[in-house]
This record gives C-alpha cells, sequence and structure tokens, in this order.
C-alpha cells in the first residue's frame, strides 16, 4: 500500500558535525514501517534505561549519540556516526540488517530548536515478531503506546518523548500517498496462552477461538496489560504473552450480564465492522477477552513474552 511519512519533508539532509550549529546531544529516531498489514503502521525504535537505586526511573527513551568532546566523531561523515550507533541498538535485537547511506534521510529539531532528531529509515529490512524480556535493553514502540498508553509492558516512556509525538503529530503518523488523508494508527492488544501456544502465534498470528459459547470462533484480544498482570498475579500461572498491533475499527458493545450474550445474528446485523469492543458492565473476577476481530489482516503480532515482564 502506497504512503507517505511528511515529517522526511522537513528535515535538513546535514552531512558533517561542523554544519549543526554546538550541537552536543543528538536522539536517534529510527523507524520502520510494517506494510503487512491492512493499513501501513510505524513503529520506533527505544532504548530502556535501567532503574538505578530509585534515582532513576526505568523508562523507555530514544537512543542518542554525545557528539561533545569526542574526538573519533571529528573526521566522520555524520551519516557515518548516526548509522553506526543504529546498528549497535539493532544488533541487540539481533536484527541482521545491513544499513545504507540512504537509510538517513536528515535532521529535524523540536519546537525549542535545540533538541535535535536523527531520521533513520529501516523500513524493507527484516524485522520479524520480536522477543522481549524483562532485560531487554531495546524495543519497537507504537505511536499509540507513545501518545496514548505513555508505556510498553508498564514501563514508563519518557516523558519529552511523549510531548514530542503530542506536539509534533506528524512524527506518529502516515498519509496516502495521493492525498493528505491520514492512515488511522493501531492500538496495542494482547493475548494470553501457555508459553508454546505464544510462540507458534508469534510466527503465524492469533487463532480463531470460540471464547464465548453464545457465537461462533472469532480472533479475540485483551485491551489491557495491567489486566493480565493482575491475573497472572492471582492465578501464579506460567503463561506467554503476545502483542499486538490492531486497526480498531467497530463499535462498543455492552454486555450486562456475567454471561456473555452476543451471538453471530447480532453481530451479523449490528456489528459489520471489522472489531467489537466489548465492555463487562458486571465484573465476576474472570479475564474476559474485550475486543473480538473478524479478519486477520486487521491486527500483527509485534512482539512477545515468555515471562512477566514487571516486577
Amino acid at each position: 500500500m502506497e504512503y507517505k511519512y511528511l515529517i522526511e519533508k522537513l528535515t535538513n539532509r546535514y552531512t558533517t558535525l561542523k554544519e549543526l550549529s554546538n550541537i552536543n546531544f543528538m536522539y536517534i529516531l529510527c523507524y520502520y514501517i510494517e506494510e503487512q498489514c491492512k493499513y501501513p503502521f510505524l513503529q520506533f525504535l527505544m532504548e530502556k534505561t535501567p532503574e538505578c537505586d530509585n534515582i532513576l526511573e526505568e523508562q523507555l527513551t530514544l537512543p542518542y549519540i554525545i557528539l561533545s568532546n569526542n574526538v573519533e566523531f571529528n573526521n566522520m561523515p555524520l551519516e557515518q556516526i548516526i548509522l553506526e550507533k543504529t546498528v549497535t541498538c539493532l544488533k541487540q535485537l539481533k536484527c541482521d540488517i545491513t544499513l545504507n547511506t540512504e537509510m538517513y534521510k536528515g535532521i529535524i529539531y523540536s519546537n525549542d530548536g535545540i533538541t535535535s532528531y536523527a531520521l533513520v529509515n529501516i523500513t524493507g529490512s527484516q524485522i520479524e515478531c520480536l522477543k522481549c524480556e524483562l532485560n531487554s535493553s531495546y524495543w519497537f514502540v507504537l505511536t499509540s503506546e507513545i501518545i496514548n498508553t505513555k508505556s510498553v509492558y508498564n514501563i514508563p516512556i519518557d516523558k519529552e518523548v511523549v510531548k514530542l509525538f503530542s506536539d509534533t503529530p506528524e512524527i506518529g503518523i502516515l498519509t496516502n500517498k495521493y492525498n493528505i488523508n491520514t492512515f488511522i494508527i493501531p492500538d496495542v492488544v494482547y493475548t494470553l496462552n501457555d508459553k508454546k501456544t505464544t510462540e507458534f502465534i508469534s510466527i503465524f498470528g492469533n487463532i480463531r477461538t470460540q471464547a464465548y459459547e453464545s457465537c461462533g470462533k472469532y480472533y479475540y484480544f485483551y485491551r489491557s496489560y495491567n489486566d493480565i498482570n493482575i491475573y497472572l498475579n492471582d492465578i501464579n500461572n506460567e503463561c506467554g504473552i503476545n502483542r499486538y498491533a490492531l486497526f480498531v475499527e467497530g463499535k462498543l458493545y455492552m454486555e450486562k450480564d456475567i454471561q456473555m450474550n452476543l451471538t453471530d445474528k447480532i453481530i451479523d446485523n449490528i456489528y459489520p465492522e471489522p472489531c467489537i469492543n466489548i465492555c463487562f458492565l458486571k465484573q465476576d473476577n474472570q479475564l474476559n477477552y474485550d475486543i473480538l476481530v473478524k479478519t486477520y489482516e486487521s491486527f500483527k503480532c509485534i512482539s512477545y513474552s515468555l515471562d512477566k515482564l514487571t516486577k
């Protein structure tokens, strides 16, 4: 599907450090555009900073380069400095990527005119569903997680990154190639299974199941990672978690009873859209699926974990 990433049109393709105005610190905005889904969508490379004796909070932020007082950089082309840093990050994710100079798209500045960001587009590389564990240093993150959820697997995202994406929304969206209509941004959703099924789904995607007796087989997901975390603590069971990007196109279904009463007939006649958001008005202390999806192309598994990611 053809698209445009308008932020690339706003960059300056500097080639040497001398062209930058006293920039001592630079963030890397490395992104991957997933094209094998219903709509294209962006994922951004982020680095996890570890918690340090209650002084520094564990959080996700953009990778960065310290340029000041680094003699090694003096005679290096700027794109080489940026791409070498990107390679170092991606190697820790075990991504087999060969970077080329065309991936460097240039530099943009934040609204303060001081903070700089180097754009690196690695679209076309083989970025498979990634295994994420507690000690993983690098993650790929959705726009919706940065702006709305402000966390990934309960690990908070740096407030300055959230502000950047909120103040400059074109960083996180794609537009149609022939007009300025934007593609919708996918939300993050989850599934919970035994570890073997989790690994299988990481490769082949979610499986149709009959989660409720009242209706047939569909693809089901959970919206909240917090709910999954609480449930895992309660059952003290070893499970795996798959994380997905899902294009949520559909209406809200309000379930007034403890048991699900949504039938295939109701779905066909009243909820023709690809997705149904399910809201249970009565809680029974069970972890109930709250997203029903009809079509496989509406979602993409982007990571999985075989261990709990938060304490």
